[in-house]
This record gives C-alpha cells, sequence and structure tokens, in this order.
C-alpha cells in the first residue's frame, strides 16, 4: 500500500491533503481523484472556477492531476 495525498487546487487556492489515504496503487489514487473532483465540481456550480484539478503525489512529490476543464464562453 502506497500513502496518496489529494492536494485539491481552486482557481489560485491549494488546500494541502495533510492526511492522505493508502491505496493499493496509481490507478486507485487515480480514481479517487477523479471521484472527488466531480464532486467538488458539482458541489460548486454556483461558482464560476477558472482551474479546478487535484494533484495526487506521495511522499516522494507529484505523481499526476486531474483537472476538470469547462469553457463557460461556449453557454452563452
Amino acid at each position: 500500500m502506497i500513502r496518496y495525498y489529494f492536494d485539491v487546487v481552486i482557481d489560485d487556492d491549494v488546500t494541502v491533503d495533510e492526511e492522505g489515504e493508502l491505496l493499493l496503487d496509481i490507478g486507485s489514487a487515480r480514481q479517487e481523484a477523479s471521484r472527488t473532483l466531480a464532486e467538488i465540481a458539482r458541489d460548486e456550480l454556483e461558482r464560476t472556477i477558472a482551474h479546478l484539478a487535484i494533484i495526487v503525489r506521495t511522499a516522494k512529490g507529484p505523481v499526476c492531476e486531474v483537472i476538470f476543464q469547462w469553457d463557460p464562453k461556449s453557454l452563452q
């Protein structure tokens, strides 16, 4: 098991995950990050957010980034 940390980025604000979560592999970490990012996006529908992401890292450093991207101009 590997401890993965999920740092949440909303625009210029970064919330650093201090605890992390023990997971089997990077695939499990990607799934968790994707699920969490979708929940955050759903909860923040009323806000205008330019950048929404989760940076997944281990104690050795970043391993991947999951990004939620949309173009609000295309909806006008």
